[in-house]
C-alpha cells in the first residue's frame, strides 16, 4: 500500500460555504462551493486524522461490469 502523500495547496476552498453536493451515482463526485467547484474524475477519500470517512475506489468509477 502506498502511504506517501502529496502536498496540493486547497487554500483557494478556506472559508468557501459548501453549496451542493452532487449525490448522483452515475456521475463523478462534485462539490459546489459559494466560489467555484471541485470536481473527483478518480478513485477519492475523504478522511479525518483516524480513518476514511467516504470514498470510491477505481472499479466503482467504472460504469459498466465489462470495464469492470
Amino acid at each position: 500500500m502506498n502511504t506517501s502523500s502529496t502536498v496540493i495547496n486547497f487554500s483557494y476552498f478556506q472559508e468557501q460555504t459548501v453549496t451542493k453536493v452532487n449525490t448522483d451515482n452515475t456521475l463523478p463526485f462534485s462539490l459546489g462551493f459559494s466560489k467555484g467547484g471541485l470536481v473527483a474524475e478518480c478513485p477519492w477519500r475523504l478522511k479525518n486524522k483516524r480513518s476514511i470517512l467516504l470514498g470510491q475506489a477505481d472499479w466503482k468509477s467504472l460504469h459498466s461490469a465489462e470495464q469492470r
